[in-house]
């Protein structure tokens, strides 16, 4: 992840979503997409959503239906879950 790298987030009226900055769309439904973008993996939850363009030389994704949520998230792979449980070990160091 570059600190100059172009990130751009466009919202209309919770239905039309843009965005500059897609690295890899990393799964899809109806109610979910999960991206890895420039600055962290973010996660859009609504409804009826669709794929409308996926330019990933562009790093460009447009995103059609209800958007209720949109989140930057921790990975949740082998190193998501090493670093949960380093925590967990944290809290119980206490």
């Amino acid at each position: 992840m570059g600190e100059n790298a172009s990130h751009h987030i466009h919202i209309t009226g919770r239905k039309d979503f843009s965005m500059q900055g897609v690295l890899k769309v990393e799964n899809f439904d109806t109610e979910k997409i999960s991206l890895e973008t420039t600055l962290g993996d973010l996660l859009i939850c609504g409804e009826d959503l669709h794929i409308e363009h996926l330019y990933l030389e562009e790093q460009r994704l447009v995103v059609r239906g209800q958007i209720n949520s949109i989140a930057y998230v921790e990975a949740t792979g082998k190193r998501g879950r090493q670093k949960r449980n380093q925590n967990l070990v944290q809290r119980l160091m206490r």
